[in-house]
């Protein structure tokens, strides 16, 4: 696969991550481990 645009590769790639990571039920805590997680993995790869 090809992104051409950097906001195309952006919400790509937060699909890919809400797509691959398993369901839980609903917890703020957990909510916000995980969008810890993704924003250290977009941090790393410049967005």
């Amino acid at each position: 696969l090809c992104w051409v645009e950097a906001e195309n590769r952006k919400h790509s790639i937060r699909a890919i991550l809400a797509y691959l990571c398993p369901k839980t039920k609903e917890d703020a805590d957990a909510a916000d481990a995980a969008e810890a997680r993704m924003n250290a993995v977009l941090g790393k790869i410049g967005k």
